[in-house]
């Protein structure tokens, strides 16, 4: 594992893998990040999405 801090390369790497999909693991295995930091950098940095039934962002 590499540096302790997350690049903004890093970031976009992360949101780019959670577009796709993957899981915590696989997006800190592709970027030699331990999950546990991607973990806490998603959760630090999520936003609440919350939708009406009808699809209205809310």
């Amino acid at each position: 594992m590499s540096k302790k801090h997350l690049t903004y390369d890093d970031r976009l790497a992360i949101q780019a893998g959670l577009q796709k999909g993957l899981k915590v693991a696989q997006i800190a295995k592709n970027i030699g990040k331990d999950r546990a930091t991607i973990g806490r950098e998603i959760k630090a940095h999520r936003s609440i999405g919350i939708q009406h039934s009808n699809g209205q962002q809310l």
